[in-house]
């Protein structure tokens, strides 16, 4: 099972936009720290109908259109440069210009264009990135624009079965927003990618999310905003899996990114497994419960605390560790700096370690 990120790289040349309505990177300042992400703590009452939440939401989600330069060589080995687009979909958030989209949208991207509902444009400035949320927040000049709301802990607020609706640029089609429906299929997946990046806190639906969807928003029939488009599972035999980050995620990390313009991440730096009856068995194990540790990132919170390769972690503090989730969930709950206490089991001896959690280092960097 292949797991594809919402972009679509088209040949249209700027077919989507009039470049004479491109308006100039903002020039205001592009973060905020007193800003405070304005969300909807309760559930709102269903609208009365499909057309009532489109209504309400599609103002505020825009089409983006990025231009990638890319380096390739001819025949004769020479270099040239292309111009490689893509298209996908953001969410106002705010009237002064801030919209929230993927940062797979908009990550090598040298020119990032806006297209609101009503057909102006605007070059968009970075605001700040998050690769391992896969968020990311850009800034047009321009005000009073339409936003939507959002609901706080989705996760929470959501259930099995509640029906949803997913807007956004589909295919690129330039009459505006697409609308699908669908239900709510799992609340707080974990996925992991290609690159080894880990998505969580997502809500898995089977409103169809197609090509340019990618950044867009999912809606309760309230319309507030519960999650952003984000993922299509694709295969032969697989049928209406998509994902979508849960506002759990999308609120704080929206919210250090315009205050600060970056994420800090909490980090242990390892790799794991959660041990089963049938690795211990086949191993000779004293126990059948636990996360088998399975590498240490060299120079990370883990390998400075002297965690090894094959270590088991058994307790978080007070806390049990039966499977890996714990261990992740743990992580996330930790402040930068915070000293955690684990028991491990090492060679059949139990030992006591403290790690003190550092900052997770961008996709790339060193520890």
């Amino acid at each position: 099972m292949k797991l594809r990120f919402l972009v679509l790289s088209l040949a249209l040349g700027l077919t989507l936009i009039n470049p004479g309505c491109v308006l100039g990177t903002s020039q205001a300042p592009l973060t905020d720290s007193g800003w405070t992400f304005p969300a909807d703590d309760e559930v709102l009452p269903n609208l009365p109908s499909n057309y009532e939440v489109w209504e309400k939401v599609s103002p505020a989600t825009v089409s983006i259109l990025t231009i990638t330069k890319v380096t390739s060589h001819d025949f004769l080995r020479r270099p040239h440069t292309i111009e490689v687009e893509g298209t996908g979909s953001g969410i106002i958030i705010d009237p002064h210009g801030y919209v929230v989209t993927n940062y797979h949208m908009i990550e090598d991207a040298q020119t990032i264009i806006v297209t609101l509902s009503n057909g102006r444009s605007f070059a968009a400035a970075r605001v700040g990135e998050d690769p391992w949320t896969d968020l990311a927040v850009i800034k047009i000049e321009a005000d009073d624009l339409p936003c939507v709301s959002f609901l706080r802990d989705s996760l929470g607020n959501l259930r099995m079965g509640d029906e949803v609706i997913a807007i956004g640029n589909t295919l690129s089609l330039p009459e505006g927003p697409t609308v699908t429906k669908g239900i709510v299929s799992y609340l707080g997946r974990s996925i992991g990618m290609d690159d080894g990046l880990v998505l969580y806190d997502l809500i898995q639906t089977d409103a169809a999310i197609n090509p340019g969807n990618s950044g867009g928003p999912l809606v309760n029939m309230a319309g507030q905003v519960v999650g952003i488009n984000n993922v299509v599972v694709a295969g032969e035999a697989i049928q209406n899996i998509g994902f979508s980050i849960s506002t759990n995620l999308i609120i704080p990390v929206v919210e250090s990114l315009i205050q600060k313009g970056c994420m800090l991440h909490p980090w242990l730096g390892i790799e794991m497994f959660t041990l089963t009856s049938d690795i211990a068995q086949e191993s000779n194990l004293p126990l059948n419960k636990g996360v088998v540790i399975a590498s240490v990132v060299q120079g990370s919170p883990a390998d400075k605390a002297g965690l090894k390769k094959e270590d088991i972690i058994v307790r978080w503090g007070r806390e049990k560790i039966e499977n890996a989730s714990q261990v992740q969930k743990r992580v996330r709950q930790c402040h930068i700096g915070e000293v955690a206490e684990i028991t491990i089991l090492r060679q059949g001896r139990k030992m006591g370690m403290r790690i003190t959690i550092s900052p997770c280092p961008s996709p790339g960097e060193p520890p």
